[in-house]
Parts: structure tokens; sequence; C-alpha cells
């Protein structure tokens, strides 16, 4: 149709046709509307858009707002791995959004509105005094007011008073200071995740619709590629786009996902001592079952510093497997993120801060993707060093006991090989050892190290890793093989505890992480 005159009202009318991805478009008068919409359903098309058109002159003065990309996704940098998940593309905002219930009466309002902005001004009001009016209005606005006064306070009078409900010790109610775990829990259970890693189980909750949030410890051991994250209620398995952020001081780690889930909302302040709090987790038993999302109940004590950070102690019992769950109060909020229990003592557990772990949220959604690809992949050498560490701590701690053992042991080297040999099978035979091997390999170091040297990672850390790798291999040749008289083992010994020091110290001072406690393995 021909532009009709830029003085008249113009409407844009939307429609498409079942089975068609085209939308058809056309610019008709404000006479015209009505029956051009009548004709486009005679015609079987369906009205997704009615708007008015505004001036050209207008139009063309305002600026296109530009649209920054949908990045909730927290997608890598091309280059930062082979899998990488990117936005959908956000819809333009330069169209108005469809109505929600288009039909012919929503168009007949557009109408009616642009045929009243046309017609001529209604005449000037007359000038007639209307203060008789408007005073006996007053008037009778007092008198129902103070009708209404007086009412309410005869009600008040005859009504029993009553004690104000507080949530504890109401009388006719039972357990009204617990009843909040039950409809809490139901609440934030799908927010709440098992992250599954080959040295064990943890937990994780959602701050975004893909992101994660856990304990680094939880995912120190393992890459993207061999980390599963698993709601258990519904059974949804997410894929790791990317671990984005890693602080293994604050023990707090970010993991990208390929599938939303809820969201739960993380709290500004600490919680006061004393208040009560829950955690969701998923604590392992000893025969290998896991606890998927069970419930601990908490009380919060005073923060504590710990080691370089400051952590919220509770007192209340969590087991592993609940690294990394949400610690939550009775509002559903956030308030911290279960990280440990305290060693030989029942009882008394830790939690992250809930200002760290804004911080960390902070962190992932302003980083760019570049940054995150780097994060991701620092990681993942961070794992290599864990993983060495899990794979060989046997062959560590026998060395620690054998540095106990050589200087007991008579000078004759036929005694000496026997006297290893017999420690070495008696160490074997400890639960521990057998439990270790079933979850941890080292395979494949060699081979992830050139995989990240192709990814971009730092020729330094790369030279460190190599350097690590090489010092615990050439520890478990030893390990598996002893020579010598005692001096002489007593300075291999000594060479090799030097040498995997050094190469540990390196490459855990280039990727910003604490050395890992090699005896930690062996409980």
């Amino acid at each position: 149709m021909s532009s009709p005159q830029s003085n008249k009202p113009v409407f844009l009318l939307t429609c498409t046709r079942p089975g068609e991805a085209a939308p058809h478009r056309f610019r008709v008068s404000a006479a015209d509307a009505e029956h051009a919409v009548a004709i486009a359903k005679k015609q079987g098309l369906i009205v997704i858009e009615f708007r008015l058109e505004p001036p050209a002159q207008e139009a063309a003065a305002q600026p296109a707002t530009p649209q920054p990309p949908a990045d909730d996704t927290y997608s890598l940098a091309p280059g930062g791995g082979p899998l990488r998940r990117h936005s959908p593309p956000t819809p333009s905002t330069s169209a108005s959004p469809a109505p929600a219930n288009p039909g012919l009466h929503s168009i007949q309002n557009a109408v009616r509105q642009s045929q009243a902005a046309a017609a001529p001004p209604p005449p000037a009001s007359s000038s007639r005094p209307r203060w008789p009016f408007i005073a006996g209005g007053v008037v009778l606005g007092l008198l129902v007011l103070v009708m209404g006064a007086t009412i309410l306070a005869l009600l008040l009078q005859r009504a029993p008073s009553r004690r104000p409900y507080t949530g504890q010790n109401a009388p006719g109610i039972a357990n009204t200071a617990d009843n909040w775990y039950a409809p809490l829990f139901e609440s934030a259970s799908p927010s709440c995740v098992t992250i599954r890693t080959r040295f064990g189980n943890g937990s994780g909750f959602a701050v975004k619709p893909y992101l994660i949030c856990t304990n680094a410890h939880v995912v120190r051991g393992d890459s993207r590629r061999t980390l599963t994250v698993v709601q258990p209620e519904t059974g949804t398995t997410a894929n790791v786009i990317g671990v984005i952020h890693f602080d293994a001081y604050h023990d707090i780690a970010m993991v990208a996902v390929d599938k939303p889930f809820p969201v739960l909302d993380v709290a500004q302040v600490t919680p006061p001592v004393g208040e009560a709090l829950m955690a969701i987790g998923s604590p392992g038993l000893d025969n290998g079952t896991t606890l998927e999302n069970s419930v601990s109940r908490l009380l919060a004590a005073k923060p504590v510093a710990i080691n370089r950070t400051t952590m919220l102690q509770l007192n209340g019992s969590v087991n592993p497997g609940n690294s990394g769950g949400p610690l939550l109060n009775r509002s559903g909020a956030v308030v911290g993120m279960i990280t440990a229990k305290a060693r030989d003592k029942d009882g008394i557990a830790f939690a992250v801060l809930p200002a760290d772990i804004r911080e960390a949220m902070d962190g992932s959604d302003h980083a760019t993707p570049e940054s995150r690809a780097t994060t991701d992949q620092r990681h993942a050498a961070a794992a290599l060093i864990y993983r060495l560490v899990y794979a060989r701590g046997f062959e560590f701690a026998l060395l620690h006991h054998w540095d106990e053992i050589v200087d007991t042991i008579p000078s004759q080297s036929e005694y000496v090989g026997h006297a290893l040999g017999a420690s070495r099978a008696d160490m074997e035979k400890e639960a521990w050892v057998q439990e270790l091997r079933d979850r941890s390999r080292d395979d494949a170091i060699g081979a992830d190290i050139d995989q990240l040297e192709k990814e971009g990672l730092g020729y330094d850390i790369i030279a460190a890793l190599r350097s690590f790798d090489k010092a615990v291999g050439d520890m478990a040749i030893f390990a598996n093989s002893p020579r010598g008289t005692p001096k002489e083992l007593r300075e291999q010994i000594k060479h090799h505890h030097e040498s995997i020091d050094a190469a540990t110290s390196r490459a855990c001072a280039l990727l910003n992480m604490p050395e890992p406690d090699w005896e930690e393995v062996t409980e």
C-alpha cells in the first residue's frame, strides 16, 4: 500500500499465518484499521501486533538502543576449550512487544484512541463556581470518618486481648519453632545439586540460573571434563561449561553449566549469633551411599579467622559431602556455604561468609569470556596437581614411613630390602590404600598438560606442571624398587622430599593456590 499522509495517524498491523515463519506487515490508516483486521482474520491470519507508527521525523531522531549480548550462560571465549555454550540471541526492542491477548477489542481501542487524538479539543468548561459542591463533599467525608472511628473503637473494646504470637511457646500450638524447616526445604531443594567427582561427591547451589556455587575443594581434583552436576529430585544432569571462578584460599568456586536451575538469594549480612539455620547437602555414608539433598540443623556462632580467611563458626554436625551446600535462614536467604567440620571435634562446623560468596558472584558476572576461559584453564592445571597427589598418595606415605624406619635397619643390603618390602606389604593392607587406588589415577597427565599448552596456558605454568609430574614420578619409581645401603636410602629419601617440595611450591605459587596436604589423602 502507498504511504498515507504524514499528518494523519498510521497504524502498523503485523500478522502471521500458521506454519509460516516470516510475518506479514501492513500500514493502514486509522479509518481502515478495523476493516483491515477483519479481512486479515477472514484470510486465516493471526494478529500478533497492532501499534501506532511514530512520525517519520520522530523515529529518525530516536537513536537505536544498543542491546548488550545476553551472557547469563557464562560462555567461554573462542579457543578456551572445546565445550562452549553461547546465549540465545536477544529479541530486538525496536518493535513493541506482542499483546498478551491480541484481538479485535484491543484494536478497536487503539483506533478509538487515535481518533480521539485527531478530534478537535472539547469546548472550554463553564466558569460557574463549584465551591458549594466541594464544601459539601468535605463535610460528608468528615462525617463518614467520625462514624467509622466510633464503630472501630466499640469493636476493639469488646474483643478479648491477645498476646502477640512470636512463634515460640504459643498456647495450643506444638513445635511451632521448627515448622519452617519443611516448607523451606521444599522451596529451596530444587536449587541444590550434587556435584560428582572422581574423588567423591560434594554439594552446590544455584546463585544464577546457569551458575553453581560450591567449595573450591569439591572441584579441585577434576576439570570440567570429569565433573557432573545432578539435581537429585528431578534427575536433571547438567554439563559443566567451565569453572569460571576458583579461589582456594576462601574455598569458593563458581561452576558454569548448560542448564538453568532455580536461584537462591544470597544475604547481604552474616547471621547473628544463635540464629537457627538449615543446611542442605549430600553427605556420604561409609558404605558408599550418598544422602542427596539431606537437611542439617545448625546454630550460628561468631566468625573466626582460619588461615588466610574468615569463616562463620557453626554449632551442629556436618559430614563429608555437605561441603558446598547452602546455609539458609528461615527466610530462605543463603547466609553461608558449608565448607568444613572441626577435626577431632564433634558438633563444630564452618561456613563461607555470604559477603565472600557475593564477591565471587560479582567477579563471575563482570569477567570477560576470555578471562573465564583463562580461569578454567588454570583450574584444570590445579586439578592435575591434586590428581597426582591422590594418585601417588600411597608412595608419598610410604616414603615418610621409610624415613622413620631406615635408621633401624641393619646395614646388610639383604636385610634392608626385606625390611622395606615388608613395610610396604603391611601398608598396602590398609583400607585407605585400596580405596584411594579405586578412585584415583594419574593416567593421561602428560596428555592433559599438552592439551592445556595447546589451549594457550602460560609457558611458566606448563613448565611447572611438567616439573611436578617428573618429581612425583621419580618418587614413585624409587618407592617401587629402593636400592642401596641405609645411608644411601636416607639420602635418596631426602632428595625426593626436597624435589617434590620445590616443584609443589613453584606450581602452587604460579596458580595462586595453597600447597596440597599430602597427609590428607590418607585420612
